[in-house]
């Protein structure tokens, strides 16, 4: 930037124009956990409209593949492997902003362990999506680390070094061989909430947990929730197992701090009995039992593998008053925050209840009729709730009251969970390795960009005119843009130049080159244009004269 001037300056910076990149914490850009807030609604609703899109780079291959989506603070983005490695890459360019990634120990190898009695993912090292604090500047995961522990563990987000001596997470009775973390991380009320259920074949003992830790890694100190051992289920034997808390998109949290959850099949030790599988839990923030709903069909469920906990929670309605709940048998729920069930065995009861998905649809008085039809998250732009269905995305209208309407269905693809930015709906295709944009109009095609190989439950993220997306089979991160004008930007103003302190006055005519950009919160790149304030002292002419030399602002 050249700044013409004719006597001693001082220059603040005020707002800033950018044409893409983020600035660092800026708060409203931030994509900060799964799904970018704890609602787990997956709308970016700063973004400007995208009239295209391009890859704009790829990272070099890391060190493991990808199953969390990337999160987004500033101009970093995270992305976690399962070599127990967090990569912090620059939103700008994709190259690595540490000296080296964080790394947290060789992690499991399932494969060829034989205290696994199934899995599905080896070896197996963070598997879940991190979760980032933008106040104290932390990043958390969970790493399965060598001979076999699970551990809470901490960076900084300007450097990745560590936090906090990583945290054991093995509370009484907990066998980490039999029990998998796969949710997402939750930060909320100062603690970090942890999701775990079990493997893929639903081998040997487990239930489903949620594991409070503090953040601030002052305490080794665990809180537990176990679904299967609340009043409200009625087989509470040791015998009993399952009700796995491992939905992707992670625990969802209200405006009151309480956390959601939902729950995958359940094993009965007594036929017939409910075990608290197939169901929706309203938890405090100490992690007491607050409230509940099972599906009705809760039963046939469990016995079909017909999880609804496939997919967590999402807060939804325009007050925040509703949960939104799907899973694999293609139906949708909205839950009453205030009661999650009109009964008082909360099984059944929602304040709303329809199939959603075509296999579903087809026998639309039978909760079991599909299978495998919902996973990892949904997304929520008021009034419309996306889901995705094997055929495509479906959207749904939210209605007066607690209801909702089908108002489209996309053309056919393999949606994963989608997310809302710049306008447009996006989701991945993880058969066909596609990234769509659809209109969220009618659900038709807007963009398309190839992404390579996928893992099932691929999430983007979005953040300053980007889409993230981790290529997680092939171990690289994608990032693609496309955006009209540039946006507006606020920052704290900051004294970037004083020629007071160098370069001396000015004289008639002159002309200094001032640098803005990586000064005072600007970025290093992807500035257009900057808005400045400036102050003039000892003149030898009228300032105002001078402002309307320099052509500045008169005020």
């Amino acid at each position: 930037m050249s700044v013409r001037r004719l006597g001693p300056v001082l220059l603040a910076v005020a707002v800033l124009s950018l044409s893409s990149g983020p600035f660092a914490l800026a708060a409203p850009n931030d994509w900060p956990t799964n799904h970018r807030t704890n609602a787990r609604d997956g709308n970016d609703p700063s973004a400007i409209p995208f009239s295209a899109i391009t890859q704009q780079w790829i990272t070099p291959v890391l060190d493991g593949q990808i199953y969390g989506s990337p999160l987004v603070v500033g101009n970093q983005v995270i992305v976690a492997t399962n070599n127990n490695s967090i990569y912090s890459l620059d939103a700008s360019s994709g190259a690595a902003t540490w000296a080296a990634p964080a790394n947290f120990g060789a992690p499991m190898v399932p494969a060829t362990d034989g205290r696994f009695g199934c899995h599905n993912v080896s070896p197996l090292g963070i598997l879940s999506t991190p979760v980032i604090d933008t106040v104290t500047g932390i990043v958390y995961a969970v790493a399965f680390v060598q001979p076999g522990t699970y551990e809470l563990v901490a960076v900084h987000l300007n450097n990745g070094t560590q936090a906090f001596t990583p945290i054991p997470i093995s509370p009484t009775g907990f066998n980490a061989f039999r029990q998998q973390q796969r949710a997402a991380l939750t930060l909320a009320n100062g603690n970090i909430y942890v999701g775990f259920g079990g493997y893929w074949g639903d081998c040997g003992t487990y239930h489903g947990l949620v594991v409070s830790i503090k953040a601030d890694g002052s305490s080794t100190a665990l809180t537990v929730f176990n679904d299967q051992t609340q009043a409200v289920c009625q087989d509470k034997s040791v015998n009993v197992r399952g009700a796995a808390i491992w939905g992707p998109d992670g625990p969802a949290v209200d405006a009151s701090g309480n956390i959601y959850v939902a729950s995958g099949n359940g094993f009965s030790a007594t036929s017939g009995q409910y075990s608290c599988g197939e169901s929706v839990f309203k938890i405090s923030p100490t992690l007491t039992y607050l409230d509940s709903w099972a599906s009705p069909a809760w039963n046939a469920l469990d016995g079909s593998d017909n999880d609804i906990g496939s997919v967590n929670p999402m807060i939804v309605g325009a007050t925040g008053n509703l949960v939104f709940q799907t899973g694999k048998n293609g139906w949708g729920y909205l839950l009453n925050t205030s009661a999650l069930s009109t009964q008082a065995n909360h099984i059944g009861g929602a304040a709303f209840a329809a199939p959603v998905c075509n296999a579903a649809v087809a026998s639309p008085t039978n909760e079991n009729a599909a299978g495998d039809q919902v996973f990892s998250g949904t997304a929520y732009a008021d009034p419309y709730i996306y889901v995705p269905c094997p055929e495509g995305i479906k959207a749904l209208k939210l209605g007066p009251g607690a209801t909702f309407t089908t108002q489209w269905s996309s053309p056919s693809f393999s949606p994963a969970a989608p997310i809302v930015s710049g306008g447009v709906v996006w989701a991945v295709d993880y058969n066909a390795g596609i990234l769509h944009g659809l209109d969220p109009a009618d659900g038709s095609f807007k963009f398309s960009a190839n992404i390579g190989s996928q893992t099932h439950f691929s999430t983007p993220a979005a953040s300053g005119g980007r889409i993230f997306v981790a290529d997680g089979m092939a171990r690289q991160v994608r990032a693609f843009g496309g955006q009209g004008p540039g946006q507006y930007h606020p920052l704290t103003p900051a004294r970037i130049y004083d020629s007071r302190n160098g370069g001396g006055a000015l004289g008639p005519g002159a002309v200094r080159n001032i640098q803005v950009t990586n000064l005072g919160g600007v970025p290093a790149t992807g500035v257009s244009a900057a808005v400045i304030n400036v102050t003039v002292t000892t003149t030898t002419a009228n300032p105002t004269r001078l402002k309307r030399d320099m052509g500045l602002p008169l005020s």
